[in-house]
This record gives structure tokens, C-alpha cells and sequence, in this order.
């Protein structure tokens, strides 16, 4: 008998193993295939979407996730691109007042700085929840972002752990490079769907 479940449970760790390599190679695959600028954004929301689905039924076959993520990356590839790059714009031009403040030096009035970093803050917690009320709502560009902005506000905890396990399971993965292929990705959205989806239950969105 214990032999028995010590097999099935090396069983379900393998699959998962192979689970996570799969949607990983397929998430740097298909943001390849957009030539990054255009496939990133489609490709993160879709996997998203099949964690989604992993955390909601777990036991759906490796064929049907493959082919919900494909299903998903070609429905909001429109969608996730105008979203992914009205956040590149927002974050080019901190960067660009970031430079001028710096050129500015100690003209600048303390206040400034302040609210700069007040802002920026709450424009990375804000991407935290963007992408995955993509995959959870219907709403709009212009409700999500609203939605997404109140979220960021309101469980700002949740926001930072979730920053936290991306900064650091990319900070991992520069001295095992062999993660970027396989695990990464896959893993740090599981961890981001899993975070927001038990938020999103609690909300009636409009």
C-alpha cells in the first residue's frame, strides 16, 4: 500500500513537472513567434488562462490545455497588446521624468520625488491584477485598468507578494539559466493566478 501511494504520488509530481515545462516552452515559444513585441503580452495572458484552468480542474489532459492556451492567445491577442503596450508608454515616461529628475538634481523640490515614487508604485502593483482580470472578467481596456487600480490599492499585500515571487524567481533563475527554458514562467504565473483568482471570488465586478 505504501509503495502504491509512494508510485502515485511520484506519478502527480512528474506530471506536473512535465506540465510546467510544457506551458513554459509554449509561453517563450509563442512570444517568439510575436517577435516578442507583439507575442509577449498575448502569450503571458494565456498562460494565465491555462493556470486558470490548471487551479479550477487539475485534471484536464495536457492536450486540452495546450489548445486552451492556443485558444487564448489568439482571442485576446488584440486585447492583451493594446493593454501591454498602454502600460509600455505609462512606464516609458517614468523613466523619461526619472532622467529628468535626475538631470534636475537638488532643483527639485522633496515633493517631487515622492510622488514620483508613490506613482510608480502604484503603476507596478497595478500590473499585478491587469492581465489576470483579462482572463477572469469581461470587462473593458478602460475597466480593467480601473478595477486593476482599486485591487492594487485595496490588497496591496497581495500585490506584493506577488511582486516579490517574480522578482525573485527571476533573480534565482540568472544563476540557473536552465529555468528561463523549462520552469520559470509557468511557475510564477501559477503563483500569480493562484493569489489573484482567490481575491477575484470575494468581488462582484461590474
Amino acid at each position: 500500500m505504501k509503495s502504491s501511494n509512494v508510485m502515485t504520488t511520484l506519478e502527480k509530481v512528474l506530471n506536473y513537472i512535465a506540465l510546467f515545462a510544457m506551458l513554459n516552452i509554449l509561453w517563450l515559444s509563442l512570444t517568439l513567434l510575436g517577435v516578442v513585441i507583439f507575442g509577449f503580452f498575448p502569450a503571458t495572458v494565456a498562460l494565465l488562462y491555462v493556470m486558470r484552468k490548471h487551479i479550477e480542474t487539475p485534471s484536464l489532459n495536457y492536450l486540452i490545455k495546450v489548445k486552451l492556451f492556443w485558444k487564448s492567445f489568439k482571442k485576446e491577442f488584440i486585447k492583451a497588446n493594446l493593454t501591454g503596450w498602454i502600460l509600455v508608454i505609462i512606464g516609458t515616461s517614468f523613466y523619461v521624468n526619472y532622467q529628468l529628475l535626475l538631470s534636475l538634481g537638488s532643483e527639485v523640490v522633496i515633493a517631487v520625488p515622492i510622488i514620483f515614487i508613490v506613482l510608480l508604485s502604484l503603476f507596478a502593483i497595478t500590473i499585478v491584477w491587469v492581465f489576470p482580470l483579462m482572463i477572469y472578467t469581461n470587462g473593458t481596456i478602460i475597466q480593467n485598468f480601473r478595477n486593476a487600480i482599486i485591487l492594487a490599492i485595496s490588497k496591496i499585500h497581495i500585490s506584493a507578494i506577488v511582486l516579490f515571487v517574480v522578482f525573485a524567481s527571476l533573480y534565482i533563475s540568472l544563476d540557473f539559466p536552465a529555468l528561463f527554458l523549462f520552469f520559470t514562467f509557468s511557475i510564477i504565473s501559477l503563483i500569480w493566478t493562484y493569489f489573484c483568482l482567490s481575491n477575484f471570488k470575494k468581488i462582484k465586478f461590474q
